[in-house]
């Protein structure tokens, strides 16, 4: 949500090139989504998502260091956009099949979580971003993007819990 403000004002973006910037990260999205349906049967679900998860958390950090220029600024917001579009993508099939028949629940309860993460986001980014500026944006985004790492490697199995029959 604050990204097109730190745009504008850091940046001098008005809203042509505003909207230049949304189709180019919609361009990524569809890329890293793409990228998921060719790579995750050879590469494994579980470690598709760790891949997406680890590029995510790199970004987050790397975010305020590249804010050397628009370039650099932009490379910012697309790679952990586009690793956690992967990581998005990919975490579908892998939570289907973590309890087979309670996959609809677990479905629901994963997008809940992050819906309430997008939620916080929205709250907490503006005033973050006005408080520290850039170096506001990426550090709870990377805590998250950790806890889910940690999550992922020590509860998500690539395999069902329990009888698989639906």
């Amino acid at each position: 949500i604050i990204h097109g403000g730190w745009l504008r004002a850091e940046y001098s973006l008005g809203p042509l090139r505003l909207g230049s910037v949304a189709l180019l990260l919609g361009m990524f999205d569809l890329t890293a989504s793409i990228l998921v349906s060719i790579a995750v049967d050879r590469i494994g679900k579980r470690k598709s998502v760790i891949i997406g998860v680890v590029g995510m958390a790199a970004g987050f950090a790397l975010f305020p260091f590249l804010n050397s220029g628009l370039f650099m600024a932009l490379a910012s917001i697309v790679l952990p956009r586009s690793f956690f579009e992967f990581a998005i993508v990919s975490n579908f099939p892998l939570l289907s099949e973590q309890f087979p028949r309670q996959r609809g629940k677990v479905l629901s309860l994963s997008i809940t979580s992050g819906l309430i993460g997008t939620t916080i986001a929205g709250i907490t980014g503006p005033s973050a971003y006005l408080r520290f500026g850039v170096w506001g944006l990426g550090p709870v985004s990377l805590a998250a993007s950790v806890a889910a790492l940690l999550i992922l490697l020590f509860v998500v199995r690539e395999r069902p819990y329990g009888p698989t029959v639906v």
